[in-house]
C-alpha cells in the first residue's frame, strides 16, 4: 500500500480515505451514522491497552491508516451491494418502451407533459429529483428513478385513460 502517492485533489492518502468514509456513509444511509459505527467497531476492537475509554467521539483522524482502509473497503462492498439490489427494481427498457409509446406516440403528449403526468401519478418521487431536475422536466433522470412496479402504475393508468378515450370516440 502506498501512502505518498498523491491524490487528486487530496494532499495525501490518507486525507482521499478520511473523504471517501464520509462519503460512501452519506451514499449508504443519508448521514454518517453507518461512519461512527464502523469507527467504534474499531476503537472497540483495539486491545485493551490501546483503546480509549470512554470511546471519544466518532473520527476518522483517530483511526489507523490500516482501521481507515479497511472501513473503507468495507463501506465500498456495502454500497456496491446495495446498487446490486436496487439495478434488480429498477424499471425494465420494455416497460420505459410502452410509456413512450403511449405517451408520445398514442397521446402525442410532449415530454414536458409526460413528466407531469408521471409525477402525478407518482408524486413521492419529486423528492428523489433536484429543483433544477423538476423545474426542466427532466424525463431520463424520472425515468432512471422508477422501479418496476412504479411503471406498472403508470402503465396501468394510462391503459385506463387510453380504454376511455376509445369508449368516447365510439
Amino acid at each position: 500500500m502506498e501512502t505518498n502517492k498523491g491524490y487528486k485533489g487530496y494532499a495525501d492518502y490518507r486525507s482521499f480515505l478520511n473523504a471517501k468514509l464520509h462519503a460512501l456513509s452519506i451514499k449508504i444511509c443519508g448521514d454518517k451514522s453507518v461512519l461512527s459505527y464502523e469507527i467504534d467497531k474499531a476503537f472497540l476492537s483495539r486491545t485493551p491497552n490501546t483503546a480509549m475509554f470512554p470511546l471519544p467521539a466518532p473520527s476518522v483522524t483517530l483511526l489507523t491508516i490500516d482501521e481507515a482502509k479497511n472501513i473503507y473497503d468495507k463501506l465500498l462492498r456495502t454500497l456496491k451491494e446495495l446498487k446490486s439490489e436496487d439495478k434488480s427494481k429498477v424499471m425494465s427498457v420494455g416497460q420505459r418502451k410502452a410509456i413512450i409509446k403511449i405517451t408520445k406516440y398514442d397521446f402525442e403528449w410532449s415530454p414536458e407533459a409526460t413528466f407531469s403526468f408521471i409525477l402525478g401519478v407518482l408524486p413521492d418521487r419529486r423528492n428523489r429529483m433536484s429543483v433544477w431536475e423538476v423545474q426542466n422536466s427532466k424525463l431520463q433522470k424520472l425515468y432512471m428513478i422508477m422501479s418496476k412496479a412504479d411503471a406498472d402504475k403508470v402503465i396501468k393508468r394510462l391503459d385506463k385513460i387510453k380504454k376511455r378515450n376509445q369508449r368516447q370516440t365510439k
